[in-house]
């Protein structure tokens, strides 16, 4: 008995010096290949389930390419839009034909006052039937609701300049529209403040919920 768990522990040992040699012997992985971004991301569905949108980086050191695919036959060559010289940074369907596609491009290298990074935000709208893409002339704007019922709409939030407070920074009251796709106008819905910084809305377009700051008790609100 004694000689059968002396042979397990020497196993047990000579396994383990093994497997730490083996692994030794492996080169590390280069320092670049952790800040790589995933290959495929934002994989959706059109609401007809007819089309399949993903963003997809060809190749290192790319931006992302927006592709569009036959759900029923994956095979078929997909749309592809580039947005080169801008960067596409998300998407998201509004109808079944139409995706409001985000976009970014670097105006100055470095930061110029709070709201003023380095890079500036579009959004546009593609029309895969007639491949089509038109681009509103709206400066860094945030996608703040999605209207099934109105898919020539969306809403969209902005940070406004002069926000130079310290809760001010910390909590970013924005300032919401609703936009018209087809028009390019857009419609005030709600000014934030330092009492309504930031809100959320149901797919009505209706406000819900909203989170600010009292600076009577010093407190965040809800």
């Amino acid at each position: 008995m004694k000689n059968k768990s002396l042979k397990i522990k020497i196993f047990l040992i000579v396994g383990f010096m093994l497997s730490t040699a083996a692994f030794a012997d492996q080169e590390p992985y280069p320092l670049e290949y952790w800040a790589l971004r995933a290959v495929i991301s934002n994989v959706n569905v059109s609401p007809d389930g007819e089309h399949l949108a993903l963003m997809k980086i060809p190749f290192k050191d790319a931006n992302p390419v927006l592709e569009v695919y036959d759900a029923s036959d994956l095979s078929k060559e997909p749309f592809r839009l580039n947005a080169d010289p801008m960067e596409i940074t998300g998407f998201s369907w509004v109808s079944d034909n139409n995706i409001i596609v985000n976009l970014r491009q670097q105006v100055r290298d470095r930061i110029d006052g709070f709201n003023e990074g380095v890079y500036e935000g579009r959004i546009a709208l593609l029309d895969i039937e007639k491949e089509e893409i038109k681009e509103f002339n709206e400066t860094s704007p945030s996608i703040a609701g999605l209207l099934p019922n109105e898919p020539n709409k969306v809403i969209l939030s902005f940070l406004p300049g002069g926000q130079e407070g310290v809760v001010n920074r910390a909590l970013r009251p924005r300032t919401y529209y609703e936009l018209n796709l087809q028009t390019g106008r857009k419609k005030l819905i709600i000014q934030g403040n330092i009492r309504l910084a930031q809100v959320r809305f149901d797919s009505e377009g209706n406000p819900i919920t909203a989170v600010g700051f009292d600076l009577g008790p010093d407190e965040q609100i809800w």
